[in-house]
């Protein structure tokens, strides 16, 4: 389904699971966003920054050359997510970008002038030079089993980018 219009949110397209972490986790929440429900027609060519893809693994605590290629790869639809968020969301929103690691979507948005972006990961202290750097807080956290109560309500989008797959159980 194509979200590309954010004023009329989807409702729950992936089922009970999600519906459940949206009320428990995002509430407040004005947009949920997961890449992988947008359909994009647009083949074009996509130009990797490989600026902002070594800014981002210069001091990563991980695999830098796994990060980096998992980046290049990925550029295009993380590319695309955030010319659609560009587009509907203002500069000074409260972005929670869920599963954020590799950060290339936050890299891009701080890149852009966004200032409140909040990443989520279990594995988000492998960047945090990049977030202490770029000023983007970071929480190394399972979302599904923990989530600070500060970060509860304060966000007015929450991004979901490749992480309905790691739910467990059945989603149907």
């Amino acid at each position: 389904k194509d979200i590309s219009d954010l004023s009329n949110p989807p409702t729950c397209p992936r089922g009970k699971v999600l519906c459940s972490i949206r009320s428990r986790v995002l509430r407040g929440c004005d947009y949920i966003f997961d890449s992988r429900s947008r359909i994009t027609t647009d083949a074009r060519p996509m130009k990797v920054d490989y600026k902002i893809v070594e800014s981002v693994v210069a001091n990563c605590g991980g695999d830098r050359e796994w990060y980096r290629e998992y980046m290049v790869g990925n550029y295009p639809r993380v590319a695309g997510d955030h010319a659609m968020i560009r587009s509907h969301v203002a500069r000074e929103a409260g972005i929670l970008d869920i599963g954020a690691v590799p950060p290339l979507l936050a890299a891009l948005l701080a890149n852009d002038g966004y200032r409140n972006i909040h990443v989520v990961d279990p594995h988000a202290r492998s960047f945090e030079a990049f977030f202490r750097r770029e000023k983007i807080g970071y929480t190394s956290v399972d979302v599904l089993a923990d989530l600070p109560d500060e970060l509860r309500g304060r966000f007015g989008l929450v991004c979901l980018n490749e992480v309905i797959e790691h739910l467990g159980g059945n989603l149907l």
